[in-house]
């Protein structure tokens, strides 16, 4: 019986009245798969809670390997996964390239974690976090810690309105210049957003096109 394999699997994966064993209940996901291959959607539910679990116990390599080809396949909830996994690890520039692939799928919460590895990648991508703050504001059943990272976004875009971006002048509504594009970092003049353009450790010019092209 498939089903029953399915039931094993989640059972080992929890450790509900059983030791929990990771590798035997994804053997147990796969031979289900093999039996009745309809229930492929099942068994894939099944691997990326698997794939999380082992990114719960920071065996990430493990991890990785289960989630990267469906995620590469386009199978959205393995790219939300596998973002989650590379951020997790500090890998902000992959964690945003999956979680981005995932959200663009209609991934619930995506935007989510594509906000938070904007803001924690180094430079921190502020425009960036704000389209998927905007993004996050649509979700319905957001959690508290989602709604926290959410109104630290809203803090960091508070501030950086208050000075320029190049320069670190104080500004205020007659004096500011936003920036068309990503409507995110503002300036005292058309130099300093020239500057902060093309400047070499957080040039503007690729976030600014990235946002565009999102939008």
């Amino acid at each position: 019986n498939p089903m029953a394999y399915l039931c094993l699997a989640l059972h080992h994966r929890k450790g509900n009245g059983c030791k929990r064993d990771l590798p035997l209940a994804m053997a147990q996901t796969e031979k289900m798969m093999e039996i009745d291959p309809r229930l492929t959607t099942a068994a894939y539910v099944s691997m990326s809670g698997i794939a999380d679990e082992y990114t719960d116990d920071k065996h990430f390599d493990t991890a990785i390997a289960i989630l990267t080809p469906l995620a590469e396949a386009g199978h959205e909830p393995f790219q939300n996964s596998l973002g989650r996994t590379y951020y997790i690890m500090n890998q902000e520039a992959l964690g945003l390239k999956w979680a981005t692939k995932s959200a663009l799928q209609g991934g619930r919460h995506s935007a989510v974690l594509a906000m938070q590895c904007c803001r924690f990648s180094k430079p921190a991508l502020v425009a960036q976090a704000r389209f998927w703050l905007s993004e996050a504001t649509k979700i319905e059943d957001l959690t508290p810690f989602e709604l926290e990272n959410m109104g630290h976004v809203r803090s960091d875009l508070h501030e950086i309105r208050r000075s320029c971006t190049t320069c670190g002048v104080d500004l205020n509504s007659s004096t500011r210049k936003l920036c068309k594009g990503c409507k995110t970092y503002c300036y005292c003049s058309v130099e300093c957003q020239k500057i902060h353009w093309d400047r070499s450790e957080d040039g503007h010019r690729s976030e600014c096109k990235e946002v565009m092209a999102l939008e």
